[in-house]
């Protein structure tokens, strides 16, 4: 009876073993890349780096010359100064106007009740009221004043803005940690804006697409490891399914077969941790996974 248990238990294993199979893909890694550029025109006045330096992100890669650009700034807050002179002068116009017009409202308001009693003429009250019309025609355009040149600040202050912008766009800063793989200009070089300066590439992880046959797709999700095997290192790497497509497509044309030409499949992405930086662009891996027969 032992035995008998020990035979069951051994074909059980023989019968699992052969229900799976180690499935093989091969294709080529590829690292995230960002081609960095100014988004003005100038001159290189500073690169901090050379091909093949590791920079962190944020880092300052390089730089073009600001001056025109400070200069602006300079003459901008020259103005924003000479307009707040100009609010705070008109300001204290305005309150003078507002106590001029609150003292002939008075005036005005005494000599109507003593017209109204006998004890001051038509004349009076019409003097008396043409003056609170110029005073408080005075205050309105005192008023206006402020308010058009309150607008001029704020005006100005957006104008400001605007070229510091300018100023730190003449920075070019790392979007992530990598490593420099192209540099496309040297200083004192005359670039445009928005024509690559630079290209970074991250290093610390890589990505292989594979193509998964429709009947295969229910063996993997996402989350799921594969061993990786590269060209020329001898230890595998544990890779991962990081995205799986959702559309069906035909098999794509660089990895056709005469028996796969006209089969569907679905892409798979599988991210790989470049732990010992051994790993490069473009080399060739091998993706090994189990799957169901």
């Amino acid at each position: 009876m032992r035995y008998l248990s020990l035979m069951m238990v051994l074909l059980l294993m023989i019968s699992c073993s052969t229900n799976q199979k180690k499935e093989e893909f091969v294709n080529i890694l590829e690292m995230d890349k960002a081609k960095l550029s100014f988004t003005v025109n100038g001159v290189i006045t500073d690169m901090f780096c050379k091909e093949g330096d590791f920079v962190k992100e944020g880092m300052v890669l390089a730089k073009v010359d600001t001056t025109d650009f400070h200069l602006e700034k300079i003459s901008l807050q020259t103005s924003v100064r000479e307009n707040n002179i100009a609010l705070q002068i008109v300001s204290e116009k305005l309150q003078i106007a507002s106590s001029e017009r609150s003292h002939v409202k008075l005036n005005y308001d005494r000599t109507k009740s003593l017209f109204n009693s006998g004890s001051a003429t038509q004349q009076n009250l019409d003097d008396i009221t043409e003056i609170l019309k110029k005073t408080e025609q005075n205050y309105k355009i005192t008023e206006l004043e402020r308010e058009r040149l309150s607008t001029v600040t704020e005006k100005i202050e957006v104008s400001l803005r605007k070229v510091e912008k300018k100023i730190r766009d003449c920075e070019i800063r790392a979007p992530f940690s990598g490593r420099i793989e192209k540099i496309y200009f040297m200083e004192n070089e005359a670039v445009t804006a928005f024509r690559p300066v630079l290209e970074l590439t991250d290093s610390d992880y890589l990505t292989v697409k594979i193509y998964i046959p429709v009947s295969e797709l229910t063996s993997i999700k996402v989350g799921d490891s594969m061993a990786v095997f590269a060209s020329g290192i001898e230890s595998s790497y544990s890779g991962k399914v990081s995205w799986i497509s959702n559309t069906a497509e035909f098999t794509p044309k660089e990895i056709l077969t005469p028996e796969t030409r006209s089969s569907l499949v679905y892409a798979v992405n599988i991210t790989v941790q470049n732990k010992n930086d051994e790993l490069k662009d473009g080399m060739p891996v091998v993706i090994r996974f189990p799957i169901s027969e």
